[in-house]
């Protein structure tokens, strides 16, 4: 059962320390906060509830993950409770294509957070990535705690902790550690730190594993926590097919984004 107070939040990743963490420091009363395709998984990791998944993508791809998202849902035994997004255009979009998922508006705790968050981008020539957009998505939502699970910074030589099928995999997996296109690994960090000195937020670890946020606090163990569970089916692919339109044509059509917008870079 979700906390619905607000104190404490679980933001997942789906990073490949998600399969060897401490079941017993993801406490089961948080509010757990998804990310992206965390339905790939091919167990439930930090159980079945889902407060709310943080997308991000474009809105190119969109269609093809919220029609992937709805067979998940036929086929899979989530409940998820809400979805919000940073991308207003996919917010927009999601908004008429995932109608069986309540929308939740991104949001900031107060201006100086979505003003220095605004700065820091600046500074760095980059966006946050979903996971640190659901973060701050959650600090935005009251909370007093955050434990960080598979928030790996792409550190190793894996980028998830779950195999991706080929659909998905050239999008996803078309760079091998932080996509230059658009994040930053320094960026990602400045972030947390500057919520942690806010003073208003504690952001914590579940693992010890991931060196980028080794300075963090590892989070406690809880008498009832959160435990992983066995899935029947595994989903692991984007659907081919919206309507008329492949997903080769929206990878393309990303694609064309990122060199008008970046130029070759890499």
């Amino acid at each position: 059962m979700s906390n619905n107070s607000g104190k404490h939040f679980l933001v997942v990743g789906n990073g490949p320390s998600l399969a060897s963490i401490d079941d017993r420091r993801l406490d089961s009363s948080a509010y757990v906060v998804r990310v992206n395709n965390f339905f790939f998984e091919s167990q439930y990791y930090t159980g079945k509830r889902v407060d709310l998944v943080q997308v991000g993508g474009d809105r190119w791809i969109f269609p093809f993950y919220s029609k992937t998202l709805k067979r998940v849902l036929k086929v899979n035994e989530y409940d998820i409770r809400g979805w919000s997004s940073h991308q207003p255009k996919v917010a927009k979009r999601g908004q008429t294509l995932l109608e069986e998922v309540p929308f939740r508006r991104m949001s900031y705790r107060d201006n100086h957070v979505k003003r220095t968050v605004e700065r820091l981008s600046l500074k760095h020539r980059a966006a946050p990535t979903t996971g640190i957009f659901a973060v701050v998505n959650a600090h935005a939502m009251g909370a007093e705690t955050i434990t960080l699970a598979g928030i790996d910074f792409y550190e190793g030589s894996r980028r998830y902790a779950h195999h991706i099928g080929p659909r998905a995999s050239e999008v996803v997996l078309a760079h091998k550690n932080y996509n230059n296109f658009y994040h930053s690994a320094a960026l990602d960090v400045e972030i947390i730190d500057y919520l942690c000195a806010r003073g208003d937020v504690v952001v914590q670890k579940a693992s010890t594993a991931i060196r980028t946020i080794s300075h963090l606090p590892l989070a406690p163990l809880y008498a009832e926590h959160i435990s992983a569970e066995p899935k029947s089916e595994v989903i692991n692919d984007w659907e081919r097919w919206v309507g008329p339109w492949p997903l080769t044509l929206a990878k393309k059509l990303r694609r064309l984004r990122e060199i008008q917008k970046y130029g070759a870079r890499s």
